[in-house]
């Protein structure tokens, strides 16, 4: 892994696993709890350990706020085993790819009923749970997009027993 920690927020002006013009592509591998990033003009490509959510930030360091991750072109998130939580809006110019080896939760808000983790793209959304479900977590539209591809070994908008039923807004 290129960076382990339980909180990450990554800013860049122009790209973070790639360059500012999306040509030079080397994923950043991690292995955190809570992630936020702000890739300006560029890519956001990440390969995550396990479970991951997609939350606000706060750098420690220098006390910048990240909200969600934001792509200036497109934004890959891999998590290679565990569940993906969509805590915060994430954004992309062109297309958006979230891929968990679990469950994919769009619009994880704890409960409150907020409106935070909404996908938004330019052009495509494409949602994977390789071994688990896609379901809301949230009462708002989750995904915004020209195009939306989604994929789950078990339910889309429930889980695979039919149980916790709820729609996936577009």
């Amino acid at each position: 892994n290129n960076v382990t920690a339980a909180n990450l927020a990554m800013t860049a002006a122009g790209g973070i696993g790639s360059d500012a013009a999306g040509g030079t592509e080397d994923a950043i591998e991690t292995n955190v709890t809570n992630f936020a990033a702000n890739a300006g003009t560029g890519d956001v490509l990440i390969t995550e350990a396990d479970t991951m959510n997609i939350t606000q930030v706060t750098d420690n360091l220098k006390g910048n706020t990240v909200n969600g991750v934001t792509g200036g072109i497109d934004v890959c998130i891999d998590v290679l085993a565990g569940d993906l939580n969509v805590n915060e809006d994430v954004m992309a110019g062109n297309d958006v790819a979230l891929r968990a080896n679990g469950n994919v939760v769009l619009g994880e808000d704890g409960g409150a009923g907020g409106t935070d983790g909404v996908v938004t793209a330019g052009n495509t959304v494409a949602v994977s749970a390789v071994t688990g479900n896609i379901t809301d977590g949230n009462t708002n539209n989750n995904v915004r997009a020209g195009n939306l591809v989604m994929t789950a070994a078990g339910g889309i908008g429930s889980d695979a027993a039919g149980m916790n039923d709820n729609e996936i807004e577009t």
